[in-house]
């Protein structure tokens, strides 16, 4: 199970906010837009308890794993339309390379996808946060309009 979100933010689709602030260790070549809202997240998220680990750049944007209950779980995010400030971002369970082996859990990914929803929330530069299930996002992008808090694991 997955849980996907859309919101909105010009001030973190600004470069300009970023030109002060390091990409993951270890990464080479361009960065992609995204480090301050990754590094804004990450704080909300500590602030709260939440185990952060492990962050890097995607091709397209910025991940990093919140541990829960032993598991890891993936944040991954990227600007969509830079001009509009669009933003997604998904959260699932880390299934690694072996993915038959560790069934998806919904119960955490819901857990996770709360807490990431709290701190897009608290944030006053970001808005509109909307969540999608796995059957409301296709091919990157949302079929329908979405809900204003993550849907519960049973949708």
């Amino acid at each position: 199970m997955t849980l996907y979100a859309t919101f909105d933010s010009l001030d973190y689709a600004d470069p300009d906010a970023e030109l002060d602030l390091e990409p993951a260790p270890g990464h080479t070549g361009p960065v992609p837009q995204g480090l301050a809202l990754d590094e804004a997240l990450r704080d909300r998220l500590v602030a709260s308890g939440r185990s952060v680990e492990n962050r890097w750049a995607t091709v397209t944007g910025h991940a990093f794993d919140v541990h829960l209950n032993g598991r890891r779980f993936d944040v991954v995010f990227q600007l969509d339309d830079p001009e509009a400030g669009r933003w997604s971002l998904s959260v699932e369970r880390r299934r690694g390379f072996f993915p038959w082996a560790r069934r998806p859990d919904p119960i955490g990914t819901q857990a996770v996808a709360e807490d990431v929803h709290d701190a897009l929330s608290a944030n006053p530069r970001i808005a509109n946060v909307r969540w999608y299930t796995d059957a409301q996002w296709v091919d990157g992008r949302p079929t329908a309009p979405g809900t204003p808090t993550p849907p519960g694991p049973n949708p």
